[in-house]
């Protein structure tokens, strides 16, 4: 199966505590715009207000919203740009069509990195795509790092989502990701989860593809992907694991460009993984993407790298 690797805290190989920290904004950030933060009850832009002030973070939270003196007894601002101090992240919850000009103001605002949880891009045909593309060129002329759009990411709240996940899953998908069989009642116990939707970014990063349905505003967890240091090396391991009814759409093909990613973004030298040979799909994958297939001494596995 693929290992769960034990990791210190030594620098010297503590993607996150490294002097090159480009996602320290992100993920740990002493400042916070919400654009979007609302008083409207139920709304997104409420709820991520109140749990930033009411689980504080140990930096300062701004609201933006160009209607309001104040949210939640905050004062707020109409835009980044009046943001008295430097923002280090900023979470986007406007309509998608305003995104790219709030991204654009951040870019312009000097802000590190964003979350853009509004959906309506890629995902929402020919329209939303012209959208993520105007986002993408506000990006290429700055150094902000973004996730999103259509993104909330794993938090502890999201374990009702992977007792869903995992009910989609078929027991091939279980064997090829666990290497045996595990029961759903064991994959979905409850301190189970609370380890996955508890990540330690010292030494870890997980990423989701979520799915909110228009009609419904319920969200659903399509896949999730892990990236995972190794002990004493500038190396880490993948892990991934996709809903059946999105295998084979080229889902884990984005999911695992993603991680590559964040490998490239924290200097790491190169990422691997455990394969069972059976598993065809994923090596055509690893490979699709650069990776290079070797043969282990165990037939029924190989192990798939790339150096980054």
């Amino acid at each position: 199966m693929q290992k769960t690797t034990q990791l210190g805290s030594d620098r010297a190989y503590d993607i996150l505590r490294s002097e090159h920290q480009p996602l320290d904004a992100i993920f740990a950030p002493q400042s916070i715009a919400v654009i979007g933060a609302s008083e409207h009850e139920g709304s997104v832009g409420r709820t991520v207000l109140w749990n930033l002030i009411s689980h504080p973070f140990g930096g300062t939270v701004f609201p933006v919203n160009p209607k309001r003196h104040s949210v939640l007894g905050i004062k707020a601002y109409p835009n980044i740009a009046a943001v008295p101090e430097p923002v280090d992240l900023a979470i986007v919850i406007t309509p998608a069509p305003t995104v790219p000009s709030v991204i654009g103001e951040c870019v312009d605002a000097g802000v590190k990195g964003a979350i853009v949880i509004s959906a309506g891009f890629n995902e929402a045909g020919d329209r939303g795509a012209e959208l993520e593309q105007q986002l993408l060129q506000h990006l290429r002329r700055s150094k902000l790092r973004l996730i999103g759009p259509n993104c909330l990411g794993i938090r502890p709240e999201d374990e009702p989502l992977m007792i869903q996940f995992h009910q989609t899953l078929s027991e091939e998908s279980v064997y090829f990701r666990y290497f045996h069989l595990i029961k759903l009642s064991q994959r979905v116990a409850h301190e189970r989860l609370t380890r996955i939707c508890f990540i330690d970014y010292d030494r870890e990063m997980a990423l989701i593809a979520d799915y909110r349905n228009p009609q419904t505003e319920q969200h659903e967890i399509l896949a999730v992907g892990r990236l995972s240091k190794l002990h004493g090396t500038n190396a880490a391991e993948f892990a991934m694991l996709v809903s059946d009814r999105f295998q084979c759409r080229g889902l884990g093909t984005q999911l695992l460009q993603q991680l590559l990613q964040v490998g490239r973004d924290e200097h790491l030298e190169r990422i691997c993984a455990e394969i069972l040979s059976d598993n065809g799909a994923m090596q055509r994958v690893c490979e699709k993407l650069g990776f290079q297939i070797y043969r282990a001494q165990d037939a029924s596995v190989v192990r798939a790298e790339i150096v980054l």
